[in-house]
């Protein structure tokens, strides 16, 4: 799997809006909250309340944020093996076996039906017997 670099095709890439489970959630996008002034304001509160600055310097974390999308949360592992590589070796080449085995989990199809599977469905439904699934 080759992955583009020139900047024209990755914005062309984008701008498709291919279906699968790396596509982004354009319905979850008005679900999108950010408040710029979420700092501000809980300084200001801390400052108000007589704090001094070293304590108002360590705030809590907005904790009105947007939801993230499904995929980090199922292919959490690869995705963090992949960005470490990344981190690490600043090589696309070094760390391509990680990307091509997300792509391929994204992109999984069943299996085709053996010849085998295909005769034991042609054959229940002549006689009428559902076939036992195989696992």
């Amino acid at each position: 799997m080759a992955t583009p670099t020139d900047p024209e095709t990755l914005v062309f890439l984008a701008s498709r809006r291919l279906e699968s489970a790396a596509s982004p959630e354009y319905t979850m996008t008005s679900a999108m909250k950010h408040d710029p002034e979420h700092y501000d304001r809980a300084y200001m509160l801390c400052r108000g309340m007589g704090s001094p600055h070293s304590q108002c310097t360590g705030l809590p974390v907005d904790t009105y944020i947007t939801p993230q999308h499904p995929l980090y949360k199922e292919f959490r592992s690869e995705l963090l093996s992949g960005m470490d590589c990344m981190t690490e070796h600043r090589d696309e080449s070094k760390c391509h076996h990680f990307t091509e085995g997300l792509y391929k989990k994204l992109t999984w199809k069943a299996p085709e039906p053996t010849t085998t599977q295909k005769a034991a469905t042609f054959l229940g439904k002549l006689v009428g017997i559902k076939p036992q699934p195989t696992s």
